[in-house]
């Protein structure tokens, strides 16, 4: 019996290492459109910052070592373009087809980057992996941006947020919901947005659109 896995990050992993767990007899294939996997999205902001120096350090797994240690084959730069699951299997964007008996997708979050006319500009990022904040860091560096807008404050807005007053730049977080970090709750909001205040960072609540972007 074969799994197949779409999505080689956090979710994705887990779910194979859990299911090798489970069945030592199990084939396990990985599917990653990106080049790395197993990398922490939380620490992206910490990069930004410059707390993190590497972005090595912020990857914990190879696909050799999962090939190695877990014996489930996991494969970097194979994007699935389609899932035909009454014939159980998925075809790569290269045209190769591959059969599942069981299928997990384990894609994550999409930032909506159509919210925002000209969203192909160079000074508007989403920061999901780890080429967007190689991107987001170069154009600090080079651009050296004097403000910027982070659309969304869950845990990464916020943190990014922090991030770019780490370099100087003039914060306005906005978001669409009436409280902060998905929590629902007004209490924690208020302290959040004192906080935020005595860092300078402006946070507006309550809007209609939000994407965990960030834009100059």
């Amino acid at each position: 019996m074969r799994l197949v896995v779409i999505g080689g990050v956090a979710a994705g992993l887990s779910a194979a290492a859990r299911a090798r767990r489970l069945d030592r007899s199990l084939e396990i294939v990985v599917l990653e459109k990106g080049p790395e996997i197993s990398y922490s999205a939380c620490g992206l902001p910490y990069y930004v910052e410059g707390q993190v120096r590497d972005l090595a350090d912020l990857v914990h797994f190879t696909p050799e070592r999962f090939r190695r240690d877990r014996n489930i084959d996991v494969r970097t730069g194979a994007e699935v373009a389609a899932i035909h699951h009454s014939r159980r299997e998925v075809a790569l964007a290269g045209g190769e087809r591959i059969h599942y008996d069981k299928l997990v997708v384990a894609t994550g979050a999409r930032a909506l980057r159509s919210a925002f006319a000209g969203s192909d500009r160079p000074h508007v990022f989403t920061l999901q992996t780890l080429d967007d904040a190689r991107r987001l860091k170069e154009f600090i560096l080079t651009r050296r941006p004097k403000r910027a807008l982070v659309v969304g404050a869950g845990y990464i807005g916020l943190e990014v947020a922090t991030a770019l007053r780490a370099n100087g730049i003039a914060v306005t977080v906005v978001e669409r919901e009436t409280d902060v970090l998905g929590r629902g709750d007004a209490h924690l909001t208020k302290i959040v947005t004192a906080l935020a205040g005595q860092h300078r960072i402006e946070l507006r609540s309550a809007l209609k659109r939000a994407t965990s972007t960030a834009s100059w």
